[in-house]
């Protein structure tokens, strides 16, 4: 009777202690994953606090005063942002956090300035990650995506540097002082430069969209610009 009590005791003691066992795991297990949750959830907010947010388009780039039929002259787009028409060209300038004037020379992307076909395939280079995920579907091979990457996607106007620095100098007075002579000292500034460097900008732009328009097939081609053709209306 003893040796069957004990054996009998045996077996209670090692079911007590795998169920001990196992809700030791299941406890270990929940508490883990808990605190990974949280974690996780803490590195999310943080992040969310911490990194800078991507910056938010400029309104400089509005198709409501971003096109080749605006009207010449002064369009301050946002707070700290500005857009200068002369001509065919754009000046747009941004002041950064640190207070200093940003400025780009820019031709409108659209069909009254430049063929669609070129606008088309000029967005095709600057959306090289979005052509990327397009090539399983569109047979589109590592090698054709690294040549696309090769070729440069800079399309602004090619201003040197003492011209870009004379014309900071006229925005700069024409902040100082908002009147109308120096604000047709600015326009007629960048009409100036619309001049001197159309030609050269719209062959480089040219010259962009033709090297695109090597890399791919036709049926590629007019897969891509179904793609990209949405972006130009």
């Amino acid at each position: 009777m003893n040796n069957e009590t004990d054996s009998s005791q045996k077996r209670i003691l090692h079911w007590a202690l795998g169920i001990a066992a196992v809700l030791l795991l299941l406890s270990t297990v929940a508490t883990v994953g808990v605190f990974w949750w949280m974690r996780k959830d803490s590195q999310s907010k943080t992040a969310s606090v911490s990194e800078p947010r991507p910056p938010t388009p400029a309104a400089n780039w509005s198709r409501a005063t971003f096109t080749a039929n605006a009207d010449n002259g002064i369009r301050q787009t946002s707070e700290k942002s500005w857009s200068v028409k002369g001509g065919r060209a754009f000046m747009n300038v941004r002041r950064k956090d640190d207070e200093s004037l940003e400025v780009r020379f820019v031709y409108p992307f659209d069909g009254d300035l430049l063929p669609n076909e070129t606008v088309t395939l000029v967005r095709a280079r600057w959306g090289a990650n979005e052509v990327a995920k397009l090539a399983g579907e569109l047979n589109i091979t590592p090698e054709q995506l690294a040549d696309l990457k090769a070729v440069s996607p800079a399309t602004d106007i090619p201003v040197s540097a003492p011209d870009k620095e004379r014309m900071r100098s006229l925005f700069e007075d024409y902040l100082a002082t908002k009147n109308a002579e120096t604000e047709k000292a600015l326009v007629e500034g960048v009409t100036d430069l619309d001049g001197k460097y159309y030609d050269r900008t719209i062959q480089r732009i040219g010259g962009i969209a033709e090297k695109v328009k090597s890399i791919f097939n036709q049926e590629q081609l007019t897969a891509l610009s179904q793609h990209f053709a949405r972006r130009n209306n």
